[in-house]
């Protein structure tokens, strides 16, 4: 009797076990030591490749001064490129005229008629201030220097230079300001470019020879004033 029993048991075993192996090979990531919800390997997407590392070819930028090309006028440059003006509060320019150099050639109208011309006045030492009518801190200057030239005389020479307005605008600023000193229009800013006088204002101070001796920027009080046409004229004095 227990011979057929053990018989049943034994086919309803071989069958559970023939319905599960179907199963499996269906379902084959079912099978055991298959982690749960994992996608097949067949149809996981192949990993995109890293790039390899690639140098950047961008040049770094060369350190350059102000804006502009450096004039070729007269010799400029051949003073030492890292010696620091002589008085102002901004800093030498990278490029341009600097203390030693030879002036470029200034040959410009002159307001009110005439010509403004650096040649007829070798000889003698010469004062370059580079202005504009915009420029607060060219106001504030020209009436020191107004009464400089006064004090000075024949002894030295005061040239402005008004650079990228118009003649009108030019007289207008003159008037306004009660100039008597000669002042060369720049319209086209030629000499600007030439001089390399960009920060307004800019002033040089020549020697007789039209060497640079000093150089200034920015806004400058009486101190550097005298200063620097001590460098022209030693023993010079101006009223504070």
């Amino acid at each position: 009797m227990r011979s057929p029993v053990l018989l049943g048991v034994l086919a309803a075993l071989l069958l559970v076990l023939i319905v599960l192996a179907g199963v499996i090979a269906v379902v084959p990531d079912l099978a055991p030591g298959a982690p749960p919800y994992s996608v097949p390997s067949q149809a996981r997407p192949a990993a995109a490749p890293t790039p390899a590392a690639t140098p950047s070819t961008a040049a770094t930028p060369a350190a350059s001064g102000l804006p502009g090309t450096p004039g070729t006028g007269g010799a400029p440059g051949t003073g030492s490129p890292g010696t620091p003006p002589a008085n102002g509060s901004g800093s030498p320019p990278a490029v341009g005229l600097q203390v030693g150099d030879r002036a470029p050639s200034l040959v410009l109208p002159r307001l009110g008629g005439g010509t403004v011309d650096l040649a007829t006045l070798r000889g003698r030492p010469v004062w370059v201030n580079f202005i504009a009518s915009w420029c607060p801190d060219c106001q504030d200057e020209l009436p020191l220097m107004e009464g400089y030239s006064y004090e000075l005389g024949p002894r030295m020479a005061i040239v402005l230079v008004d650079v990228h307005e118009s003649p009108a605008v030019v007289s207008e600023f003159a008037t306004r300001m009660r100039l008597d000193l000669p002042v060369g229009i720049d319209q086209a800013g030629a000499a600007q470019r030439t001089w390399s006088a960009y920060a307004l204002p800019v002033h040089y101070w020549l020697d007789a020879q039209g060497i640079v001796r000093a150089v200034g920027y920015g806004e400058l009080g009486p101190p550097q004033f005298l200063e620097s046409v001590r460098r022209v004229i030693p023993g010079a004095s101006l009223s504070p």
